[in-house]
């Protein structure tokens, strides 16, 4: 079981600063820590991947450690909460990082440090770094996934978690599309 968290039909955007304790945020948590109980946690294969039929939390938007960090005390408070029910939760569930926004990918060092994996949002990334909207008809020709600057987040994304000794994984349209397969493995996707 894969469950990402939060997710996008959850109708607020990236962490405050501040606590949420009564959340949504709260509540999804929750949720994951029982589900990763039922399928007995998250690990990683023999092969370094995740494996697919674990629980794991994928924080989406982030921009800071400090909100990767409010996250994962949100988790821990959850746990904390759930075990005091006398519910049973898993030891770990891995956390990972969306890297979606530039300043994520910018990040990617200091936050390769403070999670589990990462997974390069592609469509977010590529509209944000270039300042333009994919759906806008008026400026959605600029939507280029080959510019320089995209190509250059994806990279250093990649050798953050490399150095960090974490899987990075990929999703979006440009993770889908055959021919982008040889320059993504060329930039170190695996």
């Amino acid at each position: 079981m894969i469950f990402l968290s939060p997710l996008q039909f959850v109708p607020f955007g990236p962490l405050s600063v501040e606590p949420l304790p009564d959340s949504d945020i709260t509540t999804i948590e929750r949720r994951v820590s029982r589900a990763a109980t039922l399928d007995g946690g998250a690990s990683f294969t023999d092969t370094g991947q995740w494996a697919a039929d674990r629980t794991f939390t994928l924080r989406w938007r982030l921009a800071s450690e400090a909100e990767l960090r409010q996250a994962q005390r949100i988790i821990a408070s959850c746990r904390t909460e759930l075990l005091a029910e006398g519910v049973a939760v898993a030891e770990d569930i891995p956390i990972g990082v969306m890297i979606e926004v530039p300043a994520a990918a910018i990040s990617a060092p200091w936050l390769a440090r403070a999670c589990d994996f990462f997974s390069i949002g592609t469509n977010d990334l590529i509209q944000y770094t270039l300042a333009i909207d994919r759906v806008d008809d008026e400026v959605n020709y600029l939507y280029d996934p080959l510019h320089p600057a995209v190509l250059s987040l994806i990279r250093q994304t990649i050798a953050a978690g490399d150095a960090a000794g974490i899987p990075v994984a990929m999703c979006g349209e440009m993770a889908g599309e055959v021919r982008f397969t040889r320059l993504l493995l060329g930039l170190g996707l695996t």
